[in-house]
């Protein structure tokens, strides 16, 4: 790993690679005292955030080594990024997963099964992701893993919920740790857009959720992934286009074509007669205050929307250069949208036409 960092630093270049641990369990900066429930487990201290956790033989551990120069809008939306690519290979394998505003990792019904812990090295982000597949779950007893008390959960013990049968095996690690490879190198590539049009047909088809629905969209939101969003959320409206939601969704999508047209294509104009559609569907919409919009500067959704709208009509009337989008890409792209609720009283009622 030292090596990797040092290359990575020097040549402006990028490494991955996945594997499975023996039994091991593995301390981060933030590890407490309290998070250690038995004193005869030995562990390992190391230089990556985030508290305690265990790795065994059945847990593919994807460790990513990249230089910020290369990934320009920081280590925590780098965590989303990973949040992002396990569900991904989650939802791939027919299990419903999902993210919990205000922590780190990925959920399902039975637990946690996705850890993310990332270090900093010579302006190099290095660690990465554990997704827990058929490993042995009692080792975790030992421990507040992450600093939680809530339960873990595996794949294979997911699988009697779904009605899946996944064969875990050598094979299928290598499979998944390639994608994630894949999607790693996509995200830190953002001149290039992806449809997600099939992925989301795929998804609703599979679970036909309008929980779900909801979630995605606002997980590649988190990631900062514009494009992504807006996709997820706009096959999903057609859905629920005659409700309140739908308007609501609608706003979302809206304004997450704007930050698209601040964040990648650069189109002041464009982006502003996006944020004026999306303020008139957000206005007055019940949905709104179901939301927290946290930023510097600690505004709700409406009143970024509006600072937006000021601030682009400001640029545009400066007649402003190419260097100027370019700043106001970098003052527009850091925020994230975060709920403050449950997914489900998000979404309550919104199947109703």
């Amino acid at each position: 790993m030292e090596d990797k960092i040092l290359k990575a630093f020097e040549n402006k270049t990028c490494y991955f690679f996945g594997l499975q641990h023996p039994d091991v369990y593995t301390c981060g900066i933030k590890t407490q005292k309290d998070h250690i429930l038995s004193s005869k487990i030995n562990f390992i201290q190391t230089r990556r955030g985030g508290s305690i956790t265990y790795h065994n033989p059945g847990q593919l551990v994807f460790y990513t080594v990249v230089p910020l120069e290369l990934f320009k809008i920081g280590a925590e939306n780098f965590i989303r990024y990973l949040e992002a690519v396990m569900l991904e290979i989650l939802f791939k394998l027919n299990i419903r997963a999902f993210i919990l505003p205000g922590k780190t990792g990925i959920w399902t019904e039975k637990g946690k099964i996705g850890f993310i812990g990332i270090g900093m090295k010579k302006k190099t982000i290095y660690h990465g992701l554990a997704l827990n597949f058929n490993n042995d779950l009692s080792g975790y007893e030992n421990i507040k893993s992450c600093g939680l008390t809530e339960p873990m959960a595996n794949i294979a013990n997911l699988k009697d919920i779904y009605g899946n049968n996944i064969v875990i095996n050598e094979d299928l690690i290598k499979k998944v740790s390639e994608k994630m490879s894949r999607i790693i190198q996509t995200y830190l590539m953002p001149t290039v857009k992806m449809t997600m049009k099939p992925h989301i047909h795929y998804y609703w088809k599979t679970f036909r959720d309008p929980m779900l629905s909801f979630m995605i969209g606002q997980m590649y939101f988190n990631a900062q992934k514009y494009w992504h969003s807006h996709e997820a959320w706009e096959y999903f409206w057609r859905m629920y286009k005659n409700t309140e939601f739908g308007m609501f969704l609608m706003g979302l999508i809206q304004l997450s074509s704007a930050l698209y047209k601040l964040t990648e294509v650069i189109n002041l104009k464009g982006s502003l007669s996006l944020c004026i559609k999306a303020q008139k569907k957000l206005e007055n919409n019940s949905y709104l205050n179901k939301l927290l919009w946290q930023n510097p500067n600690h505004l709700n959704l409406l009143d970024y929307i509006n600072k937006l709208i000021k601030n682009l009509t400001k640029l545009i009337k400066e007649n402003v250069n190419n260097k100027s989008k370019e700043e106001a890409k970098k003052i527009f792209a850091p925020c994230l949208l975060i709920l403050n609720r449950d997914y489900e009283s998000i979404v309550s009622g919104n199947t109703r036409r």
